[in-house]
């Protein structure tokens, strides 16, 4: 089983109706919801939890005022289920919808939830009917054979806890414990030998322990895992039933309630995992918020390869903050959460019609910091690193003028795409998506194709900024030593630079004036050899520039070289740091302010002002 179709409308901060089509690609059925904070994504899993919670019926749900996007209309959700047993099909016979693929027959059963709110009585009214007979209310017992599973962000212990509607006390629910339940109850001292009797525990432990050790580092040894009997007052033995695990250090096993939060997510997939693995869970739809909480980044991996997997026998929805997983799977299997600044939320995935040859290029150079992009109101592409580290700084140094240049604080990413061509990929991406860019574009002289390239980059990119037009100097490296004094540039290479990389700017140094003034130049080159500062060839430089002023442009292209033999995001910081007065207006109005316009802010005399 596993949904086709989803619509969601006026639930909190969905106005319109949001729609999600989930995409099985290369075997995994799995749908990523991924956005900024309070964009949705939590929303999506909540109400789909709330229909098919099995532990509450349609009429007892409970609704605020707060869940109404518009009190005036009601929230409605529409889900269509495909992929239905056998057993599903005859139990709702006459209610499926039938239609041939293939030369074979698939079924599909459409559902439709409505809340309306009484303004008067102050209370809310839900209702869950078929598609097929809009008047026959869908029962108790005929919703509880649509298993969704969902473990929400706040989970901990209590997940792993046998109670009624956790998790792991739904699954317990389904092992028959029959013939160990007398032994148990009558030698509660021996309940853990008696579990261990039972082959579907042994299977089930051993399987969850397996997993576990795959995502996080555990000792190897025999019995990692274990189910107990918590009480002695048990008349039904599974709610007393808790699982526990080995210490690492000693032969001592630790409630779950002792686990960290992490270890205590893994093993909320674990036990999914596991159950649907031994063929306990024929049927069952997987969702899980934020399943990198808590957990270091070389675990997060593990457990996203985990979820992966589970993707191939189960369908999954997953909740994420994080870019790690988003690197993983295809990018027609995200859903993109977006939110205005009125606050409305709305979902974008990839048209069915995207062209592949631009999804493939896209995942040839994805990496975590090109996924960043998918969190933010508007990307600010470059083609290097060393600009990357540069906007957010120089951002973060006009702060004084208007708070919304912090770029992290409104929500705007600047990704180093790596060149032309990964950019009008980058592009393309974002455009479908819905998130705005602004292009940064480097003169390159020596390019030939640079013309036809940033032709097709306009094309598809309203917002392109070409630096300056200067051969050899037509990069972000290139700009800043054509408008920062030479002496500070000098004295910022003092610092940063390496012992070698001095020496060679000497040698460098020395080779742009030696036409001009032949003592100077050998004035430079015996400075390198007493290991002088930098600093002390400023003012050998500026006279030779005073008498030959044509030779300041081969000086300042002798830095800019010094700069590209340490580009990078640090450099890039530093230069934001250190020489944010030396940025002309054209160049922020055209980079910073564009992409800030882009995310929904502009500039106010106050200082802050959201659009």
């Amino acid at each position: 089983m596993r949904i086709k179709d989803l619509r969601i409308s006026n639930f909190r901060n969905f106005k319109d109706e949001i729609r999600i089509v989930p995409q099985k690609i290369n075997g995994h059925d799995i749908v990523v919801l991924i956005g900024e904070n309070n964009a949705g994504k939590s929303n999506v899993l909540s109400i789909l939890h709330m229909l098919f919670n099995p532990e509450r019926s349609i009429r007892t749900l409970e609704f605020e005022e707060t869940d109404f996007y518009d009190l005036n209309k009601p929230i409605k959700v529409e889900v269509v289920l495909e992929d239905l047993s056998e057993e599903l099909c005859a139990e709702f016979i006459g209610l499926v919808d039938a239609e041939q693929v293939g030369g074979q027959n698939k079924y599909s059963l459409s559902l439709k939830f409505s809340v309306i709110y009484d303004k008067n009585t102050r209370e809310a009214e839900p209702s869950l009917v078929y598609a097929r007979q809009p008047d026959r209310l869908v029962s108790f017992g005929e919703k509880k054979l649509i298993s969704f599973f969902f473990q929400d962000a706040m989970r901990d212990y209590r997940a792993i806890k046998p109670n009624k509607g956790s998790l792991f006390g739904r699954i317990l629910n389904q092992i028959n414990l029959t013939e160990q339940e007398e032994a148990i109850l009558s030698k509660l001292n021996e309940a853990s030998d008696s579990l261990k009797n039972n082959p579907e525990i042994v299977e089930f432990t051993n399987v969850v322990a397996d997993i576990t050790k795959q995502i996080i580092d555990l000792p190897r040894i025999d019995d990692l895992l274990r189910l107990t009997i918590a009480t002695s007052t048990a008349v039904d033995v599974k709610k007393y039933i808790q699982m526990q695990l080995k210490h690492h250090a000693a032969d001592k096993y630790l409630d779950v309630d002792q686990l960290g939060l992490g270890l205590q997510s893994v093993l909320t997939v674990s036990i999914f995992r596991a159950f649907a693995g031994i063929g306990k869970l024929r049927e069952g739809i997987f969702a899980i918020d934020e399943p990198e909480s808590h957990l270091y980044p070389h675990a997060q991996r593990k457990m996203y390869r985990e979820i992966l997997q589970l993707s191939r026998t189960r369908q999954v929805f997953v909740a994420t903050h994080s870019p790690s997983l988003i690197e993983l799977i295809n990018p027609r299997q995200i859903c993109l959460m977006r939110k205005d600044a009125q606050g409305t939320s709305t979902s974008v995935q990839l048209p069915q019609n995207f062209p592949e040859e631009f999804v493939s290029s896209y995942e040839k150079h994805l990496d975590v910091g090109k996924a960043d992009a998918f969190f933010s109101k508007a990307v600010l592409l470059t083609e290097g690193p060393t600009e990357q580290g540069l906007f957010p700084e120089l951002g973060l140094s006009l702060i004084y003028k208007d708070s919304n240049y912090d770029l992290d604080r409104i929500g705007v990413s600047v990704i180093n795409a790596g060149g032309k061509t990964n950019i009008k990929a980058f592009i393309r991406l974002l455009n479908n998506f819905g998130i705005p860019c602004v292009t940064v574009i480097d003169y390159d002289s020596k390019d030939k194709n640079h013309e036809k390239e940033l032709k097709e980059i306009k094309e598809i990119c309203p917002n392109v900024y070409e630096l300056p037009r200067k051969p050899n100097m037509g990069d972000i490296e290139g700009y800043v030593c054509d408008n920062v004094p030479i002496d500070k540039l000098i004295m910022f290479l003092e610092e940063v630079l390496s012992p070698e990389r001095k020496e060679d700017l000497f040698s460098d140094l020395k080779g742009a004036i030696k036409k001009a003034d032949v003592e100077k130049s050998n004035e430079l080159r015996d400075m390198r050899k007493n290991n002088k500062s930098l600093e002390e060839a400023i003012p050998i430089l500026n006279e030779v520039i005073t008498h030959t002023s044509e030779v300041e442009s081969k000086i300042r292209e002798t830095l800019a070289n010094s700069f590209r033999k340490i580009k990078g995001r640090t450099t890039g910081r530093l230069i934001g740091e250190k020489f944010s007065d030396h940025f002309t207006e054209k160049f922020i109005e055209n980079t910073l302010d564009a992409v800030i316009q882009l995310a929904g802010y502009w500039d106010d005399i106050e200082g802050e002002q959201e659009r």
